[in-house]
């Protein structure tokens, strides 16, 4: 092998060498640029997430306990309690269940009317038949009932069968109006409508001759419902 061919080959082999290297490090570098960043640690933030969607402890709101046992530390959103949903959570923080709570609302009690006779017997109204010997009802007046501290003058309260005011009458003796007698009587129960004035020679309870002074609180045709 001559001179000349020698150099040559040891040329070439020069150029190779430099083209393999050159070739390996951008190889090292493509590698490099295209290998993926390691994974992240993953972090556990239990019922912080809770609290990120504006929950808050209820122990933080109300009277309870951080934690309760067989339920866990409960979260709820502010705005709804004390209903809707609660979230409960273990001793580390992880979510152990889902509590729903709502008030049974009971329906509204129907409004009990109360008649103008049972008013009348709180207020000391008693029936003038337990008082003395008169009927319970009496056609053309109705249930008389009087309060026995202004027997035998009244004011005395009539009603119907069912209970309701029809009437409210005074009893003035005639020997008290032609001897002047003045009356400190109480007033009336109810608005009046019309008035009757008649005589009576007397019955049990006042048998003197007197006036009776009927003031009506229904109208004429409402006495229709003491008439019998």
């Amino acid at each position: 092998m001559t001179m000349m061919t020698r150099a040559c080959a040891i040329g070439f082999l020069a150029i190779l060498t430099l083209a393999l290297a050159a070739n390996a490090q951008t190889a090292d570098q493509s590698k490099t640029l295209t290998r993926s960043p390691p994974k992240q640690l993953a972090v556990h933030i239990g019922n912080e997430k809770s609290e990120r969607i504006v929950y808050a402890q209820v122990s933080s709101l109300v009277n309870l306990s951080p934690f309760i046992r067989k339920i866990g530390a409960l979260d709820v959103r502010p705005t709804t309690l004390p209903h809707r949903t609660y979230h409960a959570f273990d001793l580390r923080g992880r979510p152990s269940g889902t509590i729903y709570m709502h008030a049974r609302r009971w329906p509204k009690r129907a409004a009990v009317h109360i008649s103008d006779r049972r008013k009348s017997e709180r207020l000391g109204y008693e029936k003038v038949s337990s008082l003395v010997d008169f009927p319970p009802f009496f056609p053309g007046i109705g249930a008389l009932y009087v309060q026995p501290k202004t027997f035998p003058n009244g004011p005395y309260r009539a009603f119907d069968r069912r209970g309701r005011l029809s009437s409210t009458i005074y009893m003035l003796p005639i020997e008290d109006l032609e001897n002047r007698k003045r009356f400190d009587l109480e007033g009336l129960a109810g608005k009046g409508d019309h008035v009757t004035f008649y005589f009576n020679s007397g019955h049990p309870g006042l048998d003197k001759p007197h006036y009776h002074i009927h003031i009506w609180h229904v109208s004429k045709k409402g006495e229709e419902q003491v008439a019998k």
